[in-house]
């Protein structure tokens, strides 16, 4: 990260204002101020002042990590990426149409905010969005408003683990021990001992291209101050500017076997200087990622107080174990004994074969069926098996039950099933049905590492939410029934939301209650009946006739 102060010189750091030398500074001015228009016709003239007082502002996008030269005061010229006018009037917001998407754009190609800068001053919002909502015209009309982004560009680490295309960023230096009689034939397993060195160096994300550093781990830079980069798959893993490598290691010394059987003493060591104790122990060898593999022969000779007993006559054993790659267990060891030069009567055809049908999957073996004898030192021989690995897809089905029913109990509607799916492809260890990852080896397909938790995909998946039915003279009231804890039920609404389910959901059985609605009163209105003219006639007539007495 390169700070702010780096991005200016004396003068800016007094102002904290970065003089940044745009196309801005040389464009005309856009907009008049003060002046009256007049419009002109044929037969028509009228004349149409308006005054108005426009001002114009710039926003340049730089590029913080990319100089391309100095200004008259010394002050640093940066590249524009982006550069923006537009004008307006007194208390207008500024609108720099286009500036977001693009500057989002130049994030997206590992760009980051360095510092924003309003009108000379450096603003504490590191997001565009918040530091322009105030952006607002002023009423000065001959100056420009000037505003800056400067961006700067991302880095990463090119490793082992992260090697942009590198294959070369490991290298292993091996040292083998080597026994052997005085004919040059090997006696016993050889010793290896290695040292293993790592090349690390840091990547520009913004330009993709490697960093160069010195050799007190500090940035090269040209005269103006920017990185020195080349491109990675050029790089020289040599070179000390382009990769760090991991310190040289120191291989331990190693104290050799004096006595081999009983029958057999060291006679001598190649090269002589890889020890300096008589002969008792090799020598601890100072390496680095320069060094090469190296052997050192070590040749036994038969005791000379042995040398009235014939080789033929002396009985050795051998051993033959069968190691689980995978975990590193020794599974069995079968030893058997036999006299110098006598074929090993042994086969491990049978044993290879029966690890087979229990998962195991044959990598190596230096044993021979048939083509072994017994050497004049005990041999050791190795079967290495690891665990095979066989595909498997398995699948699980959540379901979730709806029913609808009144307070009764009674049904009111068909149930409705909603199934979610979720599926799993993967590798599964043949030999103790673990989940795991896969490996090649040899054209084999072994395991590489177990895994914790399978990457479930959900499949065939139901809507998110389900919403209570509509059932006529009814109306929902409550829910009843176990539901799995990520089961989003809303006791409101009735809402069932199974967007939140996954593999290891339970079954839900859900019912939805419903309360039977009032039935509504319907009130009846009659018109009143029209009486005939023989009925008024009659009823004129009573009333002529009821005693005073009554009235």
């Amino acid at each position: 990260m390169i700070s702010e102060e780096q991005l200016m010189n004396d003068d800016e750091k007094k102002t904290a204002n970065p003089k940044v030398k745009t196309h801005a500074d040389n464009a005309p001015l856009l907009t008049q101020s003060n002046k009256t228009v007049s419009f002109e016709a044929k037969k028509e003239e009228y004349i149409e002042k308006a005054e108005s007082e426009l001002q114009r502002a710039n926003l340049a996008v730089l590029d913080a990590n990319h100089i391309t030269g100095k200004g008259e005061q010394g002050n640093l010229i940066y590249q524009v990426l982006k550069n923006y006018t537009v004008s307006g009037k007194a208390n207008d917001v500024i609108d720099f149409a286009g500036a977001d998407s693009d500057i989002k754009a130049f994030l997206a190609r590992n760009y980051e905010i360095n510092s924003i800068y309003s009108e000379g001053q450096k603003i504490e919002a590191t997001d565009y969005q918040t530091a322009s909502q105030d952006w607002k015209f002023n009423n000065q009309t001959n100056n420009t408003q000037h505003y800056f982004i400067f961006l700067n560009h991302t880095t990463d680490q090119i490793n082992k683990d992260n090697n942009y295309g590198r294959s070369d960023l490991v290298k292993t230096v091996t040292e083998t021990i080597h026994y052997q009689d005085e004919n040059g034939d090997s006696i016993t397993k050889d010793y290896v001992n290695q040292a293993t060195f790592f090349a690390a160096g840091g990547v520009d994300k913004t330009t993709g291209k490697l960093i160069q550093f010195d050799n007190n781990g500090q940035v090269l830079t040209d005269e103006l101050g920017n990185w020195k980069e080349i491109d990675i798959a050029d790089a020289d893993i040599n070179d000390p500017n382009n990769f760090v490598w991991s310190k040289e290691v120191k291989l331990h010394a190693y104290d050799l076997p004096q006595d081999l059987d009983g029958n057999f003493e060291i006679k001598s060591i190649s090269p002589e200087a890889a020890s300096s104790d008589g002969m008792k122990s090799i020598m601890a060898y100072q390496v680095d990622h320069n060094s090469e593999d190296f052997t050192i022969n070590v040749t036994y000779a038969v005791k000379k107080n042995v040398n009235d007993v014939p080789a033929e006559a002396v009985v050795v054993s051998n051993q033959v174990s069968f190691v689980d790659e995978t975990t590193g267990y020794v599974l069995e060891t079968q030893i058997f004994e036999g006299r110098v030069g006598d074929e090993v009567v042994y086969s491990t055809k049978d044993k290879i074969a029966g690890y087979e049908k229990e998962g195991y999957v044959l990598v190596h073996s230096n044993f021979e069926d048939g083509n072994e004898v017994f050497k004049p030192v005990s041999a050791e021989y190795q079967i290495q098996l690891a665990h095979g690995v066989k595909e498997k897809n398995i699948q699980k089905v959540v379901t979730c039950l709806l029913s609808y029913a009144d307070e009764n109990g009674e049904k009111l509607a068909d149930p409705i099933k909603n199934e979610v799916e979720f599926t799993y492809n993967g590798y599964v260890d043949q030999v103790n049905g673990n989940w795991v990852s896969a490996k090649d080896a040899e054209g084999k397909l072994i395991v590489d590492k177990v895994i914790k938790q399978p990457n479930w995909k959900e499949r065939n998946a139901s809507q998110s939410a389900i919403l209570a039915k509509e059932i006529d003279g009814y109306r929902y009231k409550t829910l009843l029934g176990a539901a799995d804890a990520k089961l989003g039920v809303d006791l409101k609404t009735g809402a069932v939301d199974l967007s939140n389910l996954h593999e290891t959901s339970n079954n839900s059985d859900l019912t939805l209650i419903y309360q039977k609605t009032a039935a509504k009163k319907v009130v009846r209105t009659e018109q009143p009946r029209r009486l005939s003219a023989q009925s008024l006639a009659f009823m004129n007539m009573m009333t002529l006739v009821i005693p005073s007495k009554l009235k």
